[in-house]
């Protein structure tokens, strides 16, 4: 039995560590094409903008470590509606996280940054709920 238990912990700990690297690796890679879509041939590469390309890939780190390590949530002994709501707020964290580094050099009002994070709540919210839809049907033609 405790073999189960310590062999179904490293499978865990390898599957979310597997979820958190492909997340890292396709958000780094979106962000670098926004970087350097967002400069043009003349810029010459500033020290300024590596320090600002690296300090978003470590909070895309950080982003990706949280979603791939969240599903432990679901391990819980809870209502699935606590765990669901748990879910969501662990994973806005790290959206907002992530929103705030890729407008906080832009010049945005007041009023845009609100508009922008209401429609990243919207979007977040209906992402969500597409793919715990698409699980959950998944999961009841392969059980």
């Amino acid at each position: 039995m405790e073999q189960t238990k310590e062999r179904w912990g490293k499978r865990f700990c390898a599957v979310a560590l597997m979820r958190s690297l492909v997340c890292y690796t396709v958000c780094s890679l979106l962000e670098v094409w926004l970087m350097t879509w967002r400069t043009s041939d003349e810029t010459q590469v500033l020290v300024g903008l590596a320090e600002d390309l690296l300090g978003k890939l470590a909070i895309l780190l950080l982003a990706s470590l949280i979603f791939g390590f969240s599903f432990v949530l679901f391990r819980l002994r809870i209502p699935s509606a606590a765990t669901r709501f748990l879910h969501i707020v662990v994973l806005f964290v790290p959206i907002v996280l992530v929103s705030q580094s890729l407008v906080g050099d832009a010049t945005l009002d007041l009023q845009a940054y609100v508009a922008y994070y209401f429609f990243a709540v919207l979007v977040y919210l209906a992402v969500y709920g597409i793919c715990m839809i698409a699980s959950s049907a998944i999961r009841k033609r392969l059980g």
